[in-house]
């Protein structure tokens, strides 16, 4: 492929998603009928994925506690504290390789 049809590509790429973006905000997103089906859509999702997600939380649970701890004495620039005080979570995170 040559620079020419490459960018003939993502020019014909870019109209398309602006022509998509265009349509969605003025139209589909005020239609009463489109929002209603998209509610009905995002219900039958939820509640057939919901025992999918809870597992999934509780997988990950500990982790996710351990990298809010850990964003927290980063922002307050006390990462030695943090090794100190919560060595388990610190192990798990370098564990995950989440830290190097």
């Amino acid at each position: 492929m040559n620079e020419e049809s490459i960018n003939k590509i993502v020019a014909s790429y870019k109209k398309k998603r602006e022509k998509e973006y265009k349509n969605y905000h003025e139209k589909l997103k005020i239609d009463p009928d489109f929002r209603a089906k998209n509610r009905e859509n995002a219900k039958k999702n939820y509640i057939k994925n919901k025992d999918k997600m809870k597992d999934k939380y509780l997988n990950n649970c500990d982790i996710c506690k351990a990298k809010s701890s850990y964003y927290y004495y980063m922002k307050t620039h006390d990462i030695d504290k943090f090794k100190l005080k919560q060595k388990d979570k610190y192990d798990l995170l370098k564990e995950k390789g989440f830290i190097q």
